[in-house]
């Protein structure tokens, strides 16, 4: 027998429970630093609902990485998206979560509709031509409806009693509004150098300048942000 080293690769981006971080917190929201790559993601509260059935809160995610492979780094919590991946003639999946992190699902025979992740996290997705459909934990399931540009989108998170959170999305694929398991709703408006997210709890506005979130401003307070010549908080 010969020894064997064996190198796998996984995507340090965003929040996961098998990394280290230092955390602050600040108003409505908290910041956490990777203790091995220096990545920095920030988690803010904007809106929730209050029901007992499949309640959602909106956050705003800042990401460090994202400001260097996309827009400003800020995204919201539940704009998640799958994209088609072909590495060495093999068809994966690209799944970005919650907080900006990478995971990518695998099939395991070529003529096979479902794929499996890589991460060890017991996720599955099935994919047709229109939709992909996540299996997460307790049989609650994501939905993701492919859109025109060819990446599927997070449109419907439903329970095991069938409890559905529903996202509804702009011709740009953004998101303006938000219906939980009780119909009550979180909505998105779009203004120039401003977003203001109304829900059953508050009001967050969120102020611009130069595409950069300036500041979050709820009941609570004010969270300002400032950027050096990177672009970076």
């Amino acid at each position: 027998l010969k020894p064997l080293l064996e190198i796998v690769y996984r995507n340090q981006n965003g929040l996961e429970s098998y990394l280290n971080y230092k955390s602050q917190v600040f108003v409505d929201g908290s910041t956490y630093v990777n203790t091995y790559n220096g990545n920095l993601v920030g988690v803010f509260n904007l809106g929730n609902t209050i029901s007992n059935k499949l309640p959602v809160s909106l956050n705003l995610i800042y990401n460090t990485n994202d400001v260097l492979i996309k827009n400003n780094g800020f995204k919201f919590n539940l704009n998640q998206t799958i994209h088609n991946l072909t590495l060495d003639n093999n068809e994966y999946l690209e799944y970005e979560d919650e907080d900006g992190t990478i995971h990518y699902f695998y099939k395991e025979m070529d003529s096979s509709t479902i794929y499996y992740d890589e991460d060890g996290l017991n996720l599955t997705i099935e994919k047709d031509d229109n939709c992909c459909y996540m299996n997460v934990k307790y049989n609650n399931k994501k939905i993701f409806q492919k859109s025109a540009n060819g990446v599927y989108y997070l449109t419907k998170i439903e329970d095991v009693s069938l409890n559905a959170i529903n996202i509804i999305l702009d011709s740009n694929n953004r998101i303006t509004k938000i219906q939980d398991g009780n119909n009550l709703e979180i909505l998105i408006q779009y203004e120039n150098n401003k977003t203001i997210i109304t829900s059953p709890d508050r009001i967050t506005v969120l102020n611009y300048s130069n595409n950069s979130v300036t500041s979050i401003v709820t009941m609570n307070g004010t969270a300002s942000f400032t950027y050096n010549e990177n672009n970076l908080i």
